[in-house]
């Protein structure tokens, strides 16, 4: 499982943590957003621009609790940063808050410090070593491991202040300890299983994990007693994360090297640049990933102090009378190995060739350098560099912003211009905003002569009134504009959130013509009809009226015709 990742229901493919991750170590997979493990440096940084908070971080809390409920020994480890956590005036509260939560004993970071600081000296004054990097920070670690695995030979290969203490305590207190560290940075999580670190940390806690853990359980720091029986050391060690104390904690002759602190991974980098060319030579260099040093880890968690507070309260901290200073003679004097071995760890990309880039921008409409106006709105900082992560697997082509922008646009368009509808738009003032060709064709109007002026000067406007007061739409409206010769449906829509109605007007003129003359057909075709109808029924009437006399003059004689009959037979 990766120690920092993105939650993939809330990218929203703004591009932010590729812009700000300072070795693009993200890939966008299905418009995703996913960190590259064997790129990535765990800085955090990415995950603290993330607009949508769209940030997931392993946490070991439920792990460290389970060493608790288990019956386990355990040791917290904490960063001498935590007074700029809570305030150096509730330290000692802290202390205790934490210790409630099940810990054997509370070792401050500081005492690994000067630990190693003794390491330091002996690389300091060897100068068969040029330029000397320090290696208190996972992060330099990764990125030169990564990505200067040429200036592998400049890290000391010393161990960091957090695997030292787990190394001394399991050394003194025996292996079956529990060992967890407490501070503000994330790489933390992926140090403690680093080669030739493994086994000295069993779990890695965030400041923003502590104070959850504090939260969950209804611990007040505020209403705690204070605590002092924390093993920890003396000044200068307690100031160890602040930028450019380092050099401080060593007893060494300050005129042997040029001594720097460099803090921010872009100006480490460009620190790394020169020492590759060459430019530098002879030089001590404390590096840090976090500008400031360790007090602006990205795990911090809430705080509304910056950078300048927090050092405040750590140096004030590291002057309180009260603060108690454990025996600590009993881990000084065992015999730990603090080195460590740093490793190529780098894996280069694929490099496209010309056409096979040329191939990659002709995709998103970059056909000539004019073309490529590496804005950096894809997360890189040109747009050659985002067509190398699109070969390499890194990036999709379309994240372009630019070229998505504008497509969209010229789809828009075509599909507006295009349509036989006529469409227009005004604001609450009535002021024509836009309009299409269809409806400059359907009213007799030129577009550039009629914008911002009253759509009244076109047709009356009593509709659009009603839909803008109302804020409720019309749907196919028969409206007849008499002045055009025009019959047309008409649909208006009200856009809150823009101020502006919408009117689409379908052309019904000829379909309305030609109901009517269907319409006139029917009458005329009714008419000869009810004719026809009537012509009949006044034969049928004459018919019949002759029928009837005929009829009757035919009775007659028959009757006249039977009588004689019967007479004739009676006389003979």
């Amino acid at each position: 499982m990766s120690v920092i990742n993105f939650k993939e229901a809330n990218c929203r493919n703004c591009y932010k943590c590729i812009r700000y991750c300072p070795v693009k170590a993200i890939k966008v997979n299905n418009e995703q957003a996913e960190i590259v493990d064997y790129m990535c440096i765990a800085c955090g940084r990415c995950l603290n621009v993330c607009p949508q908070n769209a940030k997931t971080v392993r946490s070991d809390i439920e792990k460290v609790k389970a060493f608790i409920k288990k019956g386990d020994k355990v040791v917290f480890t904490i960063a001498p940063s935590y007074p700029a956590l809570v305030g150096s005036g509730r330290a000692f509260k802290f202390l205790n808050a934490l210790k409630s939560l099940g810990a054997e004993m509370i070792i401050e970071t500081s005492v690994g410090a000067m630990f190693i600081s003794k390491e330091y000296e002996r690389y300091y004054n060897d100068l068969k070593y040029d330029n000397l990097i320090t290696t208190s920070c996972p992060s330099i670690n990764y990125l030169i491991e990564k990505y200067y695995p040429d200036l592998i030979n400049c890290l000391v290969p010393v161990v960091s202040p957090m695997i030292a203490v787990g190394r001394v305590v399991k050394k003194v207190y025996g292996n079956e300890i529990k060992v967890v560290f407490i501070g503000p940075c994330l790489a933390k999580k992926v140090e403690m299983n680093d080669f030739s670190c493994e086994d000295a940390i069993d779990a890695v806690l965030t400041f923003e994990e502590i104070i959850e853990w504090l939260d969950g359980d209804g611990i007040n720091i505020d209403s705690r007693e204070e605590f002092t029986d924390c093993v920890d050391t003396m000044m200068p060690f307690k100031l160890y994360p602040i930028e450019g104390k380092t050099i401080d904690c060593m007893d060494v002759d300050l005129n042997l090297r040029k001594v720097v602190s460099v803090s921010s991974i872009d100006n480490v980098k460009d620190l790394l640049n020169d020492i590759r060319s060459g430019n530098l030579h002879g030089y001590w260099i404390e590096a840090n990933a976090c500008d400031g040093g360790c007090i602006n880890g990205p795990a911090f968690g809430r705080s509304n102090s910056g950078v300048v507070k927090r050092k405040e309260e750590v140096i004030n901290y590291s002057n309180t009378k009260a603060n108690f200073i454990n025996d600590i003679s009993n881990m000084i004097d065992c015999s730990v190995d603090f080195t460590r071995k740093f490793i190529n760890l780098s894996d280069k990309w694929k490099m496209p060739s010309e056409n096979e880039i040329k191939n990659i921008l002709s995709k998103i409409g970059k056909f000539t350098k004019e073309d490529e106006l590496n804005c950096g709105a894809c997360g890189y900082d040109t747009c050659r560099e985002k067509a190398i992560a699109v070969f390499n697997g890194m990036a999709e082509p379309y994240m372009c912003l630019p070229y998505m922008r504008g497509r969209a646009e010229t789809l828009s368009n075509i599909i507006i211009s295009s349509t036989p509808n006529a469409i227009i738009a005004v604001n609450n003032e009535y002021e024509i905003q836009d309009m299409n060709r269809a409806f400059e064709k359907m009213f007799l109007v030129n577009s550039t002569m009629v914008k911002n002026e009253n759509l009244s000067l076109i047709f009356d406007i009593s509709d659009f009134k009603d839909v803008i007061e109302n804020k409720k739409s019309i749907f196919n409206k028969k409206v007849s504009f008499k002045n055009y010769g025009i019959i047309a449906l008409e649909s208006i829509y009200y856009l809150e959130e823009y101020k502006i109605a919408i009117g689409i007007f379908t052309d019904i003129t000829k379909m309305e013509k030609q109901k009517e003359a269907f319409s006139k057909v029917k009458r005329e075709n009714y008419q000869l009809a009810q004719q026809v109808i009537d012509r009949q029924m006044k034969v049928a009437q004459e018919i019949a009226s002759l029928l009837g006399e005929t009829t009757a003059e035919t009775k007659v004689i028959l009757t006249r015709m039977k009588d004689m009959l019967l007479n004739q037979g009676d006389d003979e």
